[in-house]
């Protein structure tokens, strides 16, 4: 399953453009609440213009329960 996440920086610090180029493709530990913790792989890492935060793409090995209509009250 593919996920984004952000992560913000350290107080007072700010990341390089490519700050995270090297990482692509590593393993990283990965908490979704109500499972066990997994790992995921990093697809992609966009780092903001103001290099305050990272957006990171996520393959991850984790089952989603499917959500229909009624999950959402359109019944």
């Amino acid at each position: 399953m593919e996920m984004k996440c952000n992560q913000p920086t350290p107080a007072g610090a700010t990341f390089a453009a490519n700050a995270f180029d090297g990482q692509i493709g590593k393993e990283v530990p990965v908490n979704i609440p109500g499972k066990d913790q997994t790992t995921g792989r990093i697809l992609a890492a966009r780092v903001a213009d103001d290099g305050q935060s990272v957006e990171l793409t996520l393959d991850v090995d984790v089952q989603l329960p499917s959500y229909g209509a009624a999950s959402f009250g359109l019944s």
